[in-house]
């Protein structure tokens, strides 16, 4: 639930409609403040009230896997008060209403609030759109709550397809595959996200990523934060230092070559995908052998169900981004 302010000035032009606007995520709600007024006139000839909007939502509908083409039904539920006072003209008889409005508000007749809520950024993979996005609520006093309830319509839009490695499911996807082609504002999106995590670690010391399609995240991350990176390539260079890793993955058996990185370097992964997990247990062995300092793994796509193994295996931090599942040869999106 999150609080949105909202200034609100009475004045007398007779004007019935005040129009609010509020922003709605589908973890909560957010909006910047405004002021908006009854009429043109910037100066209100009698007094001005705060309005406080509460948006709630019932998150029961997403603790189940979202699949592609199925839609579900998200309650919200809207909080509408003031802060004009409960007692203000009490002793006025209720007969007198009209009276009442026109000193209160500039009318003989009550306004209401236009409530309007909108999606704010549009998210790649769904459609999200308010069921009811505009609601008119009577304007409320003392400890008075006005509520409405709407909903939020999530509905994915594109699919991953899925395809067979021998019996291993495998999901092509932008930022996993590169395949057909990545989107700069979808590669923005991810980056940006991760790029928020990666600042709580701390000081960084270069950001690691594995061959091959971490690497236009780490690109795009060492670029934005100004810290080198280096990639564990499938490729031997023979180098002085260079550390050999011995990986299995769900559907491969395989080597890879790290250098560029020395004892005591802090340091986060970042990657596109964890699925079974081999590559990234054994990366994190030959790291913790070699005295890197881990502070954080990142994934963009978590596929499987290894990250909670793996960090009690390792001690590492694991965080991903997005959660999937791959059911009856479809993907369908986890969200937590």
């Amino acid at each position: 639930m999150t609080k949105n302010f909202r200034t609100v000035k009475a004045s007398i032009i007779m004007c019935i409609l005040v129009f609010s606007t509020i922003a709605v995520f589908i973890g909560g709600a957010s909006g910047e403040n405004t002021t908006t007024a009854l009429g043109d006139d910037p100066n209100p000839k009698w007094f001005s009230f705060n309005s406080y909007i509460d948006i709630e939502y019932d998150a029961t509908p997403l603790n189940e896997n979202l699949e592609i083409d199925q839609s579900i039904n998200v309650p919200l539920t809207i909080k509408y008060s003031t802060d004009v006072p409960e007692n203000f003209l009490q002793l006025m008889p209720d007969f007198l209403w009209q009276i009442k409005n026109l000193i209160l508000f500039g009318s003989t007749i009550g306004p209401m609030q236009k409530l309007h809520l909108e999606i704010a950024d549009q998210p790649d993979w769904a459609n999200i759109y308010i069921s009811q996005p505009d609601m008119f609520v009577s304007i409320p006093i003392g400890t008075e709550v006005k509520t409405v309830t709407t909903s939020l319509i999530i509905s994915p839009r594109e699919e991953a397809p899925v395809v067979k490695k021998g019996e291993y499911p495998y999901v092509i996807h932008p930022i996993t595959d590169g395949v057909p082609y990545i989107k700069p504002d979808l590669l923005e999106e991810v980056t940006c996200e991760m790029q928020k995590l990666i600042e709580k670690c701390g000081q960084i010391d270069k950001i690691v990523t594995m061959e091959a399609m971490g690497i236009p995240l780490a690109t795009t991350l060492s670029l934005n934060m100004n810290i080198p990176f280096a990639i564990i390539r499938k490729r031997k260079y023979n180098l002085p230092d260079e550390v050999i890793v011995e990986q299995a993955t769900g559907y491969s058996n395989s080597k890879l070559y790290i250098n560029g990185l020395k004892k005591e370097d802090k340091i986060v992964i970042v990657d596109d995908v964890l699925s079974t997990g081999g590559t990234l247990r054994a990366v994190l062995t030959a790291l913790k052998k070699m005295g890197v300092v881990i502070k954080g793994v990142f994934i963009a796509v978590n596929k499987g169900n290894v990250a909670k193994e793996i960090m009690d295996e390792s001690n590492v931090s694991i965080t991903t981004l997005v959660n999937i599942d791959v059911i009856d040869g479809r993907v369908a999106i986890k969200i937590t």
